[in-house]
């Protein structure tokens, strides 16, 4: 990112768009004295990922540019797997694209949006062609170009959407856990790709052999007028397109909603599971609370007072085996291995007080 935001050449007609440092428009002249914005947008993330390039606020057509007018003629930012082996730095990219349009320009059919209008009126407002030093490849030091220190455009980009998806009023659990992240929308835009739109066209042959009156006939009977419209090729695909794509969601939705009660189950285990890692969690901490307080020392004065009270048993016990002893309740043999090994018991207990006094 640096090195296009550095870029000696773009730097001066490049601007920030929107929130975050993910989106930036940046200003050029063609050699046919047009104002055009390609916007790039390259996430900041520590994965890499091939940056994205289209021209907004006009209505074009170029073999470098898609439908949507994307860049897809560009082949080092095709796929992710492109840009990390191409080795080239981005700024480096947003040059090749913008010098390519300068010197191939797209055929614009309609500027859309104001600024950019406005842009176009100041740099060439009789539309005549500029000399030569105005259509050099050093398009930032034209002195027609404006420092373009407002937002270029208000055409909505990808970056756009998603935050306004993360902005939306759904519950909180679609919030946290369904976001639309950049893998999701490099998804979309995938299944995007396969549906062909054809582009917009510039004239209509089939009004081209009408009379003014049959036009403005055409104009003022909306039951003609549909049914002319009907007739023209682009509408009929149009129309197509649009009957194939609601067919094919209306078998997707149907497809979800038979999953429902398959997801509701799972829900059901889940909870479930969730409750009985909660038990057992809680079991472990106070089971890891006991095992600290066992494994910290013991208190000097509090084991000295045990080991006093186990001493004194011990001696108990030891003249209780010499009273069975006199009493002939036993004999010699049992009297000599329980009274030793009590009293040894006795003198080790003791010899434990006496260190624990001393330490």
């Amino acid at each position: 990112m640096s090195s296009f935001l550095n870029d000696p050449t773009l730097k001066p007609s490049t601007r920030r768009v929107g929130e975050g440092d993910s989106t930036y428009d940046t200003v050029f002249q063609t050699k046919h004295a047009n104002a055009l914005i390609v916007r790039t947008y390259f996430p900041s993330s520590d994965t890499i990922v091939a940056p994205k390039m289209l021209l907004i606020g006009i209505r074009a057509t170029h073999p470098w540019l898609d439908h949507s007018l994307r860049v897809v003629g560009y082949s080092p930012i095709l796929s992710t797997m492109a840009w990390e082996s191409s080795g080239i730095l981005l700024g480096q990219a947003v040059n090749a694209v913008v010098q390519h349009f300068q010197l191939n320009p797209p055929e614009v059919i309609e500027i859309i949006d104001a600024n950019l209008r406005e842009i176009q009126n100041r740099i060439n407002p009789a539309n005549n062609v500029p000399s030569q030093s105005q259509t050099g490849n050093g398009y930032h030091n034209s002195p027609n170009i404006p420092s373009h220190n407002r937002t270029a455009s208000t055409y909505p980009t990808m970056h756009d959407h998603i935050h306004m998806e993360q902005q939306s009023d759904l519950p909180p659990h679609f919030n946290t856990i369904l976001e639309f992240n950049y893998s999701d929308a490099t998804v979309h835009e995938a299944m995007l790709a396969n549906v062909h739109i054809p582009s917009a066209p510039t004239s209509f042959p089939e009004l081209n052999d009408m009379n003014l009156p049959e036009l403005n006939e055409l104009l003022q009977r909306e039951d003609k007028f549909a049914s002319t419209l009907e007739k023209i090729p682009y509408v009929t695909t149009i129309k197509a397109t649009h009957e194939s794509l609601s067919t094919e969601t209306a078998k997707i939705a149907k497809s979800n909603l038979e999953l429902e009660e398959e997801l509701k189950t799972l829900r059901g285990d889940v909870e479930g599971l969730q409750e009985s890692l909660k038990e057992k969690v809680d079991k472990y901490v106070k089971l890891q609370k006991k095992q600290t307080e066992l494994c910290k020392p013991t208190d000097k004065r509090k084991a000295m007072s045990q080991l006093n009270s186990a001493k004194r048993d011990a001696f108990n016990e030891s003249e209780e085996v010499a009273s069975n002893w006199i009493a002939n309740e036993i004999g010699i043999d049992d009297f000599l291995d329980s009274f030793i090994e009590k009293r040894a018991v006795h003198h080790v207990r003791a010899a434990k007080i006496e260190r624990l006094q001393d330490s």
